[in-house]
């Protein structure tokens, strides 16, 4: 939330990767988000290989001056209660 208010109150365009500091599979993510809002994700499961994912959130840090970011499992459980 903080880097996507900071962002609408800069000015001009930047390419920033918003992540957290945990890379995570959309496997792990769909778990993670079931865990919160108390739901058991479904998958199909499919042969197509995409490669690797570089999360690097360092940029964000620096344009948005971040020293510390919430938890992924911390936001997602404020965000589940505050429904």
């Amino acid at each position: 939330v903080t880097v996507i208010e900071r962002a609408l109150e800069s000015e001009g365009s930047r390419l920033l990767n918003v992540a957290g500091d945990e890379a995570m599979t959309i496997r792990e993510l769909a778990e993670t988000i079931g865990a919160a809002v108390g739901r058991e994700p479904v998958f199909e499961e499919h042969t197509t290989a995409i490669g690797d994912v570089v999360t690097d959130n360092r940029r964000m840090r620096d344009v948005f001056g971040l020293s510390s970011l919430v938890r992924l499992e911390d936001g997602l459980a404020r965000t589940a209660a505050a429904v």
